[in-house]
């Protein structure tokens, strides 16, 4: 069970937030030297940024000795569970499932939301998901863009987002902004909109189906239709799409399918209707071809009895 470090063991939040850093810096992909953050430590605990702190000094080893401490203890309080979910991640998948990924603008701007965010203790008053839907309002509210609804659903409760939460994340935002504790002198995002009911209402587009669902309805039945066409056409016309040569031609003409007997039992008849003109004398110099090939092979034939005939 997780409990509080100040209460339980009376350790300054100074010794605390050193610690932190120097774990958060080893779970992410943000690693950072012990060098590094002792020193940037040292210089907000004595609340002078310009102060140079040696490495050989007391000030530098008191904080390294205090970090590596208090790192074990941390870790126990902490379960070991350092692994967690960022609202980037969250923040992707919905604007893929929404179908703005393409969206350089208002990802930006979401983007420039979670950043700002970090600042502040909105990760920990909601989870990761509410803040990355939260990110979405606010670049929309703020590019002036709409986001469709799917089936009469709002794009934030397809995302899985709650009204409330969204408020109440612009709204920590808004206080960061307000205050500006890093003394900013440019907040592209400062004047932001707000998260009301109203101005949510603002960013939604009524009717219309996101592609996610129309993904899931099986695509916007093209495939049907080229399906049911494909069943209406004759067997040459299924065939056309192989290739003109003479292999191809040659097989369709001799495939019994390809042909129709009338009422009276004639000769069969290629049914080449809906075959292109060029298709059709391809077929018909085929045809020919054979026939004449048979009546020289026969004649042949009728020689050689002749010359037998003459011998005996």
């Amino acid at each position: 069970m997780r409990v509080g470090m100040v209460g339980e063991r009376g350790v300054h939040h100074y010794n605390i937030a050193a610690t932190s850093l120097f774990l958060a810096t080893k779970a992410e992909e943000n690693c950072r030297k012990t060098k590094e953050i002792v020193i940037a430590v040292a210089k907000v605990a004595q609340k002078n940024a310009n102060l140079i702190i040696d490495e050989q000094s007391k000030e530098f080893w008191r904080w390294k000795d205090s970090i590596l401490l208090y790192e074990e203890t941390m870790l126990e309080l902490l379960t070991f569970d350092v692994v967690l979910e960022s609202p980037y991640t969250h923040l992707q998948a919905i604007l893929q499932q929404l179908g703005l990924d393409h969206d350089k603008a208002l990802r930006n701007i979401a983007w420039a939301f979670l950043n700002d965010s970090q600042m502040t203790t909105l990760c920990l008053r909601m989870g990761p998901r509410d803040v990355a839907v939260a990110a979405v309002y606010f670049a929309a509210r703020y590019n002036g863009e709409k986001i469709s609804d799917d089936g009469g659903r709002p794009w934030w409760e397809r995302a899985g987002g709650d009204e409330e939460k969204i408020g109440e994340a612009v709204a920590v935002v808004q206080e960061f902004y307000a205050e500006n504790p890093l003394g900013r002198t440019d907040l592209p995002l400062e004047g932001s909109p707000g998260g009301s009911a109203g101005e949510l209402e603002a960013t939604r587009e009524r009717g219309g189906e996101s592609p996610e669902s129309v993904k899931e309805r099986g695509g916007d039945g093209v495939e049907e239709r080229e399906a049911q066409r494909q069943r209406s056409r004759s067997p040459i016309e299924r065939t056309t799409g192989a290739g003109d040569d003479d292999a191809v031609l040659k097989r369709v003409a001799n495939d019994p399918a390809t042909h129709e007997r009338d009422d009276r039992g004639d000769e069969a008849i290629a049914s080449i209707e809906g075959v292109p003109p060029k298709r059709k004398e391809s077929i018909a110099d085929t045809d020919t071809g054979e026939r004449g090939s048979k009546r020289i092979k026969s004649g042949d034939k009728d020689e050689e009895s002749e010359e037998g005939e003459v011998e005996e």
